[in-house]
């Protein structure tokens, strides 16, 4: 992980639909771009340090590059370097550090031995024949034995060769007044030259790695298959990146930042965002906020120092809202923009407890995943002097009401700290006037019409008091008798405090 940074958990990362996100955002052409695109999703900055800020001056000035005519050599580049679905670069890289070079001597004396007895079939043909063919043999099957062992090797190998290549052949132009850009462009130009020597001769590797009908290219993969070119090519190259490792990763994460300013700037073009404003004296202050996987949204504001508690009936929008909050929090310390007209906050490491199941595998109930997923939350509030976020879709719902309530409050209780800004929707309205002192509360409402029920999916302050969810029954059908019956019988306990049986 690099410094200033902070890896949002599972939990976190399901409740809020973030893969959903990602592919969304993911308009990536390298597999860099891929790699280092959902590491800075999933590991939002948590200081405005100079990684951050040169960061998103990036994608600011690959946002003004797009709109010149010199950006085709850019999307050329990252189109030829592509994507490596196999293997993982950055482990493969690193392994190199502990592999051991092999010898080549197995391999010359297999070229050795298959030359000399296709010159003997013009002496003794019989014998040469036969000795020339059986060392062919052993040389494809040796060849094809080594392939296996180090195919992923070879892999990853093209793919440096590929991304180095591609530099090579690429010049953009145009990047002299973009500072940030054209730092890293020229960082990528220097590496490049450390691998010159690196890259003498790795057509005998590169050129085995593609599929061709090219007669002259079907000869030299034979010629490879018998003599193992490839294989002592590798093998006297290993040397080279055992003491280059951290710039064949610095090349892949250079290119990989690029490639990911591209595909955000991409993503950012269909939205209306501005740009946050970081103040650590703040709460949360968003103007006309809204999710960015919600067609024709309805924009909400929110301004508070302290949690805030909502309240209304389901599908009214808390659930959006609360993503919605976590979600601008999280763009706006990964890539410098919010789904927002205004955003001003400190930096928060963001955990939320919203869609959790059961988990029937480890034998435990919603109730034990539920107190697991808070308990992860208030270990980090009371080990971590970081400002923290938590989002809480309903707490406790796994248990009675009684107890639910009781444990809310303390739990509820315990996050209401200056460190921590937590977010609850709840259907409990007891817990709007339990925690009145420490939650600040709002709700969404709805409207019943002819038989329908309308949602404005607007946030208000205050909690909410219209009591629509046994009417909802009614709209979708249910007896009068049943209806009926449930209003007198919620009215009777509001007023009595008791339960008629």
């Amino acid at each position: 992980m690099e410094k200033k940074t902070f890896q949002i958990d599972n939990i976190t990362w399901n409740d809020l639909g973030l893969d959903g996100i990602f592919s969304r955002l993911n308009s990536c052409i390298t597999s860099p771009g891929h790699d280092r695109l959902l590491f800075r999703l999933k590991n939002p900055y948590i200081e405005a340090d100079n990684s951050f800020n040169e960061y998103i001056r990036l994608i600011d000035e690959i946002d003004k590059f797009s709109k010149k005519d010199e950006n085709l050599s850019l999307i050329n580049m990252l189109s030829e370097i592509s994507t490596l679905s196999k293997y993982k670069f950055e482990d493969e890289i690193c392994s190199f550090e502990n592999e051991k070079k092999e010898s080549n001597l197995k391999h010359l004396v297999i070229d050795l031995l298959t030359v000399i007895s296709f010159a003997l079939i013009f002496v003794y043909p019989g014998p040469g024949i036969v000795a020339f063919f059986a060392m062919i043999a052993i040389a494809v099957s040796d060849y094809f034995k080594t392939k296996a062992i180090i195919s992923s090797k070879l892999y990853v190998f093209n793919y440096l060769i590929r991304m180095i290549n591609s530099v090579k052949k690429y010049k953009i132009t145009g990047i002299e007044n973009y500072e940030i850009f054209n730092i890293k462009y020229q960082r990528i130009n220097e590496i490049k030259d450390v691998f010159l020597p690196f890259m003498f001769g790795t057509k005998i590797i590169s050129q085995g790695a593609r599929v061709t009908s090219n007669p002259l290219s079907i000869l030299f993969d034979y010629l490879r298959m018998i003599f193992h070119l490839d294989i002592i090519k590798y093998n006297s190259m290993i040397s080279f990146l055992k003491g280059h490792i951290k710039e064949a990763l610095e090349l892949y994460e250079i290119i990989g930042d690029i490639d990911t300013a591209v595909a955000v700037n991409k993503f950012k073009e269909r939205y209306n965002v501005a740009k946050p404003i970081f103040d650590y004296e703040t709460g949360i202050n968003l103007v006309d906020a809204y999710h960015p996987l919600v067609e024709n949204p309805v924009c909400n504001s929110i301004n508070t120092r302290q949690g805030i508690l909502i309240t209304g009936c389901n599908a009214s929008g808390k659930s959006t809202f609360l993503k919605t909050v976590a979600i601008n929090v999280i763009f706006a310390q990964s890539f410098g923009f919010v789904f927002a007209k205004e955003y001003k906050a400190p930096f928060y490491k963001i955990y939320t407890s919203m869609a959790l199941k059961d988990d029937i595998t480890a034998g435990e109930s919603y109730f034990v995943s539920e107190i697991k997923s808070l308990k992860r939350i208030l270990d980090e509030v009371n080990n971590d002097s970081c400002k923290i976020l938590c989002v809480v879709d309903e707490v406790l719902r796994g248990t009675n009401t009684v107890e639910r309530i009781a444990a809310s409050v303390e739990i509820l209780s315990s996050l209401a700290k200056d460190n921590v800004l937590c977010f609850l929707a709840t259907h409990d309205i007891e817990l709007t006037e339990l925690l009145s002192d420490v939650f600040s509360n709002y709700h969404f409402t709805e409207e019943i019409k002819k038989d329908d029920v309308v949602f404005s999916y607007k946030l208000y302050e205050g909690a909410a008091n219209s009591r629509n969810a046994i009417r909802l029954l009614s709209c979708l059908g249910y007896d009068d008798e049943i209806v009926n019956n449930a209003i007198s019988r919620a009215d009777s306990f509001i007023k009595n405090g008791v339960w008629n049986k």
